[in-house]
């Protein structure tokens, strides 16, 4: 899996993920995902376009991460799952405890 955090000059941190947000890949960049999200006390969004695959630690990240945010006053948005994801993220019913959307502009 690959990690992507572009520069943004609005006070908001922009991660892109691509590949498989499996289980190893979960345990293995979870810290690097929360650090560049919940570390920089803004808010934050997560693209999720480029992931193929997302298991149920994957979930838990993105789950644990919104809560964190939230606890200190900021929003993470997930933006613009795909296929599958967005089949698992709706049938997980977490639009209705995280935010997300399918456009940047949304996002912001």
């Amino acid at each position: 899996m690959e990690i992507t955090i572009l520069e943004r000059d609005d006070g908001i941190t922009h991660v892109v993920l691509a590949g498989r947000l499996d289980t190893t890949a979960a345990e293995e960049l979870g810290e690097n995902i929360s650090d560049a999200t919940t570390g920089q006390n803004q808010p934050a969004i997560i693209d999720v376009s480029g992931i193929e695959f997302l298991a149920s630690m994957g979930i838990g990240l993105l789950l644990a991460n919104t809560k964190r945010l939230s606890r200190a006053g900021y929003k993470l948005v997930v933006l613009n799952p795909k296929g599958m994801v967005d089949v698992v993220l709706k049938a997980s019913k977490l639009h209705k405890v995280m935010s997300i959307v399918y456009d940047l502009d949304e996002a912001i």
